[in-house]
């Protein structure tokens, strides 16, 4: 299991992806956490997460796109030269723009492009059209309560709890791991609209489904 979780960890390090660079360090520290007893986490957990995150600076520093990281952007939405703003924050900025196209009753599974294509028309921002940034709205979120409003979100989200509570044993830890993972991963992307985040969200659920089975057969014995 260790070894399963260091090969995890340094798989998701290698893809160079920006989402590491927290996603690494939360990940550190739930391990690190479920190695503790209740008296040990009092002593030494504010010791472990200064050196997580100390571990997270060193991470960002040498980060291939650590360049591409602008922390005002995040405040100015809407910036039409992507060279130097994230589209994804173009793209929020006209989902959440209108929530009350959506918020009650969704736009209907699938519709999510259609209506981020309609923005783009109504502003005239023909150069988002012509490279096709309307297919996702790059966070699964964000997603799902467009396409099935505020309720299908909070269904979705109860399914994601209800995996983690129901996890007992040796189960538990993967079972955060995984949820924590795709959580993270759900924030700036549509995970479970593409093949990639499915196949690999199936064998998250088949791995963790063996070690539930194995878990029972282990206590009946």
């Amino acid at each position: 299991m260790s070894f399963a979780t260091i090969l995890m960890l340094i798989t998701i390090l290698s893809t160079g992806a920006r989402l590491p660079l927290l996603l690494i360090p939360v990940l550190l520290t739930i391990i690190l956490f479920s190695l503790l007893t209740r008296q040990q986490i009092v002593r030494w957990g504010l010791g472990s997460i200064l050196g997580i995150t100390l571990l997270g600076g060193v991470i960002y520093h040498y980060h291939p796109r650590k360049d591409e990281i602008k922390w005002q952007d995040v405040v100015n939405f809407r910036q039409p030269d992507i060279s130097n703003h994230d589209a994804r924050l173009n793209i929020w900025a006209f989902c959440i723009e209108t929530p009350q196209d959506y918020l009650c009753y969704g736009l209907g599974a699938g519709q999510t492009g259609n209506y981020i294509r309609h923005k783009y028309e109504q502003a005239d921002w023909k150069w988002y059209l012509d490279l096709g940034l309307f297919n996702t709205c790059h966070c699964q979120y964000l997603t799902e309560v467009m396409e099935n409003g505020i309720g299908g979100l909070l269904f979705f989200i109860m399914c994601w709890i209800a995996l983690l509570y129901n996890a007992r044993g040796d189960t538990r830890l993967p079972a955060i791991i995984f949820c924590t993972i795709f959580a993270m991963s759900m924030l700036t992307d549509d995970v479970l609209d593409v093949f990639n985040g499915i196949s690999l969200w199936g064998a998250g659920m088949l791995l963790l489904l063996l070690l539930s089975r194995s878990q029972s057969h282990s206590t009946e014995s």
